[in-house]
């Protein structure tokens, strides 16, 4: 019944829970071994009704251990399956893809399953300079009030910072505990501890990288030029216009 139901959730996972198994399996034959010699010697010594009643006794305490060890191997077995496809959201710092010397907040569903009811809980809370302009990184409606639902690599980010004040705010460097609390599908309950560090970032050298984004800016410039030396014809020619007879 183990093995049908190990079958039916995945392969039986490597490593040391095989070791383990091996050691019930060598313990189950041990025992067995045992009962078959104390089996023999009562066959050999006893009368018939007692070796009735020695085999009776071996076939009901092999069922035992056997129904003992296949529970144990389906409730690890389906432990470790649903660890192996537990939710799991983490939350870091992380540069833009197309400008380094941005810093975004992201939480990041990174399990194998959807991740429900998230919830964000910072000490001490974030502070950036958004703060000073009626925008707190602690008022952003995802970090807020929780994320419904995250299905695997699913992302939500805030901006945390911008250039030199990455080095010079103090605000911004100081190290946070954030708890993470969510469920899967089935409402099982997972916490996930995690450290955001702002200072981990400070003095970090990266290069830079072009992007569409880069183009999409020079596309704009070489726009606004052409349409500078457009005028500028028109104005000429305005200027040099004859006056009709």
């Amino acid at each position: 019944m183990a093995w049908f139901v190990q079958l039916r959730l995945g392969r039986p996972p490597r490593g040391r829970y095989r070791v383990r198994m091996r050691v019930r399996v060598l313990w189950v034959a041990v025992l067995g071994l045992l009962l078959g010699a104390a089996l023999v010697v009562v066959g050999l010594v006893g009368t018939p009704a007692e070796s009735v009643a020695a085999a009776t006794w071996f076939t009901a305490a092999t069922a035992i251990v056997a129904a003992v060890v296949g529970l144990r191997q389906l409730r690890e077995t389906v432990s470790t399956r649903r660890e192996q496809t537990r939710p799991h959201v983490t939350m870091d710092l992380v540069p833009d893809e197309t400008n380094e010397k941005v810093m975004y907040l992201v939480a990041t569903s990174s399990g194998q399953t959807s991740a429900y009811d998230v919830r964000f809980t910072v000490e001490p809370p974030f502070e950036t300079s958004g703060d000073d302009h009626g925008y707190p990184l602690m008022g952003v409606g995802w970090l807020a009030r929780g994320i419904p639902s995250m299905p695997p690599g699913r992302s939500y980010r805030a901006l945390y910072g911008v250039g030199p004040e990455l080095a010079k705010d103090e605000r911004l460097l100081r190290e946070h505990l954030v708890t993470i609390d969510y469920c899967d599908h089935l409402g099982h309950h997972y916490t996930t501890p995690q450290r955001v560090d702002g200072s981990l970032h400070l003095n970090a050298l990266y290069v830079g990288r072009k992007s569409v984004h880069h183009v999409a800016e020079e596309l704009v410039k070489i726009r606004k030029a052409l349409t500078a030396v457009v005028d500028s014809i028109d104005a000429i020619g305005e200027s040099h216009e004859e006056p009709s007879t």
